[in-house]
């Protein structure tokens, strides 16, 4: 999906300015791992520390300028 996007905006002539380049889902970096892991084949470490003032405690990017300037938008959730 990230390859796709690059391409897209590659092609486009003139800079539309920033796109958010996601999935426009929420996930949890729980689940994140898990999907590393079933990539992998194996479990990895995690290492888990308290989160600091400035963490955002969520992000989900809003992608509908990607689908606008640059007509893409993901395949995998």
């Amino acid at each position: 999906d990230v390859v796709r996007a690059i391409l897209s905006a590659g092609s486009r002539a003139g800079s539309p300015g920033p796109i958010n380049i996601g999935s426009g889902v929420g996930r949890t970096l729980r689940s994140v791992i898990a999907d590393v892991e079933r990539v992998l084949g194996h479990a990895v470490k995690v290492s888990y520390t308290a989160g600091r003032p400035a963490d955002t405690p969520a992000n989900v990017l809003d992608i509908r300028r990607a689908a606008e300037a640059i007509g893409w938008e993901p395949r995998q959730p």
